[in-house]
C-alpha cells in the first residue's frame, strides 16, 4: 500500500507531497519493507523507531544501514540521540520520538516522511553497489555460455580489423 502524507509548515508555505510504500499493521503502526538489508517499523502508540535486519540476515551491511537510517533521524531533530538503543529483537537498534513544542504538525508524518527519504536515497546507493558487485563478478567470473575454453577457438589466418601487412594508403584531401 502507498500512502500520500502531506505535511503543512506554516500558512503561506506550500504543502509537500511524497509517495512512500509503506504498509500499516492491525493496529495503527507503520512498516517499511523495502530497503534491501534492514526492515523499519514505527511504532505509533509508544512512540519508537524499531530497525531490524531483514529475515534475521544480521550482517555489518544491516547494522550500517540501521545505524544510519537513526542517526539521520536524529540529525533531523525527531528522534533524541541519547534514545539510539538495542532493541527487544536480536539485532535491532530503536529510538525514541521528541515530545513537539506545537502540536500544528504531526511527529507521525514527519517520521514517515523522513524515513521515506532515507530509504529513496538508500536505494540508489545500495543499487549502485549491487551493480558494481554484479558487473564485477561477470568480468572476472562468467558463466559456461560468455566464457571459452583455452584452444576451443579456432585460429584464422586474419582477426580483427587491422591488417598485419599495412600497406601505405595514399590520403585524400577535399577542400
Amino acid at each position: 500500500m502507498t500512502i500520500k502524507i502531506k505535511i503543512k509548515r506554516k500558512a503561506e508555505a506550500p504543502k509537500i507531497t511524497k509517495k512512500i510504500s509503506v504498509k500499516k499493521t492491525i493496529d495503527g503502526n507503520l512498516m517499511f519493507l523495502t530497503h534491501p538489508h534492514i526492515n523499519v517499523s514505527v511504532n505509533v502508540n509508544k512512540g519508537t523507531v524499531l530497525t531490524f535486519a531483514k529475515d534475521g540476515n544480521y550482517t555489518d551491511d544491516a547494522y550500517a544501514a540501521m545505524k544510519r537510517l537513526l542517526n539521520y533521524l536524529a540529525e533531523s531533530g525527531l528522534v533524541a540521540f541519547d534514545s539510539i538503543q538495542g532493541g527487544n529483537i536480536y539485532a535491532s537498534l530503536q529510538a525514541t520520538f521528541l515530545k513537539p513544542k506545537d502540536e500544528e504538525r504531526s511527529l507521525v508524518q514527519l517520521i514517515t516522511y523522513h524515513v521515506g527519504e532515507f530509504l529513496d536515497k538508500e536505494d540508489l546507493e545500495v543499487y549502485d553497489e549491487y551493480y558494481a558487485d554484479e558487473f564485477e563478478e561477470y568480468l572476472l567470473d562468467p558463466d559456461e555460455e560468455d566464457s571459452t575454453e583455452l584452444g576451443e577457438v579456432p585460429q584464422e589466418e586474419k582477426k580483427g580489423v587491422l591488417n598485419k601487412n599495412p600497406q601505405v594508403t595514399p590520403l585524400v584531401y577535399r577542400i
